[in-house]
């Protein structure tokens, strides 16, 4: 940052914040601000003094433009490498790796697929027979989570205390939309022995 920007921010700030400061002062007061800014770009610091005018309501201090300064430089990473918003420990090249050919093949048209096992393709086909592919991969996580109770459910010495659904099943209505809604309802082995649960 040049000593000219410096300069215009101060008086913008000290006409802006209707201050009055003496000769002295007021060099005194650019001078600290040169000493702790001059390493960021010009554009950066009028763009934090932007943000300043817009939500200080005082002459702003050497925390409050610090600040500003840190709020803009995030914001502007966040634009252009969007993998600096993943938390840090998924901060790693290999995670910067997939989100980046992700988002090429979103640009492209292209929706990343789960692979489409036959094992969930069967059990879609025993609940909806004609159920197409594409409708298997646009509920694929409804239907992997009521593949998976089912093989639970199927594996129950019924033991109602060790039920996470307290002796309910889960089960699958498809909208007219194509998307799928999960329901519950109880069990066979609840039904049968009624008045355990």
């Amino acid at each position: 940052m040049t000593k000219e920007t410096i300069a215009k921010m101060f008086f913008v700030s000290a006409k802006n914040y209707r201050e009055n400061f003496n000769k002295d002062d007021a060099l005194v007061i650019q001078t600290i601000w040169f000493e702790k800014f001059a390493s960021y770009p010009d554009e950066l610091i009028q763009d934090a003094f932007d943000h300043i005018f817009r939500n200080c309501k005082q002459f702003p201090t050497v925390f409050d433009i610090q600040k500003a300064v840190n709020e803009k430089q995030n914001e502007k990473r966040y634009t252009t490498e969007p993998w600096l918003m993943m938390p840090e420990y998924f901060n790693t090249a290999q995670a910067k790796a997939v989100l980046h050919k992700v988002m090429d093949m979103l640009e492209d048209g292209n929706i990343p697929k789960y692979d489409l096992a036959d094992e969930l393709r069967q059990y879609a086909k025993s609940l909806f027979p004609d159920i197409s592919d594409e409708l298997i991969y646009r509920n694929y996580n409804e239907l992997a989570w009521c593949m998976e109770w089912e093989k639970k459910c199927n594996m129950c010495l019924w033991t109602p205390a060790d039920c996470d659904l307290h002796g309910h099943q889960p089960y699958l209505k498809i909208n007219k939309n194509g998307s799928m809604t999960e329901y519950v309802k109880p069990c066979k082995k609840k039904t049968a022995k009624a008045g355990v649960a």
